[in-house]
């Protein structure tokens, strides 16, 4: 499409404008929601994505069911979840709109984030006491109540720095 003017006092017409091309598209657009990370320790953040194939969208999220209302909207296609806690997991959708009436995508499929508790670490030591001599042996272990079995690092600290970094709960000292 493009458009011109037209004096109706005289014959004469502007320049022409730029073309604009058009494409009208069958179906309703469709929302994709992803997520940067579906198991997340509390404290954590989430942060969910939604695309849709075009531009000019205002983005509505929603939790529990897609046909609530929505948790927020944002004009931008992503929605941070900042210092979550296990009450905020769930399943999330997306959908977005535009225009004036509102035009909307259809719903995203929904994503699941597994909130759990963040583990804590529980230092022993063998033996068990903190006086030692040089020459002396000690081993620290570290266990992680409510990490499962997740593969963790391990870090040790000295004074506030980290020493030592390893894939094993366990650290010798000769």
């Amino acid at each position: 499409y493009w458009c011109e003017g037209n004096r109706v006092s005289r014959p004469t017409s502007s320049l022409p404008s730029d073309p604009v091309s058009l494409t009208v598209k069958d179906s309703r657009p469709t929302a994709t929601l992803s997520l940067d990370q579906a198991n997340v320790f509390t404290g954590d953040r989430v942060t969910l994505t939604c695309t849709v194939e075009s531009y000019g969208w205002e983005f509505y999220w929603y939790r529990h069911r897609p046909d609530s209302t929505p948790v927020t909207s944002t004009s931008g296609y992503s929605y941070t979840l900042s210092r979550v806690s296990v009450s905020g997991g769930g399943q999330y959708w997306c959908r977005a709109g535009r225009g004036d009436p509102v035009y909307y995508t259809l719903y995203s499929d929904p994503v699941h984030i597994n909130i759990t508790e963040r583990p804590v670490a529980i230092l022993t030591l063998q033996p068990n006491w903190t006086q030692i001599f040089r020459g002396e042996t000690v081993t620290m272990r570290c266990d992680l109540q409510g990490g499962g079995d997740t593969d963790w690092q391990y870090e040790w600290y000295m004074n506030g720095y980290s020493v030592y970094s390893i894939t094993k709960s366990e650290y010798r000292i000769s």
